[in-house]
């Protein structure tokens, strides 16, 4: 059982809200980290069919006017790929396919704005 498990819903939302409201920081670092721990949590929650909006979010972000935005929303769905690839979780194919068009067109407006 994830530790995850462990904390009480209104918590868990207190948390999330916390670690997005860090992805606007402007330390490199801050982000990265808060990107991890975003896709740690939702490679739990996913795997549940829960926080599905967030996948959304971040697909919105990699069309953001932002470069900064563009960024993480690619770095936090890449590592989301990574932790289910390496929890061995099966997730249904829309959500597959959601994820990886996130990182696609993300990666391709990254690379055209030269940030990736």
């Amino acid at each position: 059982m994830p530790l995850w498990d462990c904390v009480a819903p209104p918590e868990k939302q207190q948390i999330k809200q916390q670690l997005i409201s860090a992805l606007v920081d402007k330390c490199d670092k801050t982000r990265r980290t808060a990107s991890n721990a975003i896709a740690s949590i939702a490679s739990i929650e996913i795997q549940r069919g829960e926080w599905l909006d967030l996948i959304d979010t971040l697909n919105k972000n990699t069309q953001n006017s932002d470069p900064i935005f563009r960024k993480t929303a690619v770095t936090i769905l890449g590592f989301i790929c990574e932790k289910l690839k390496d929890s061995n979780c099966k997730v249904e194919a829309s959500i597959q396919k959601s994820l990886l068009t996130g990182i696609l067109s993300g990666s391709k407006n990254a690379m055209d704005a030269n940030i990736l």
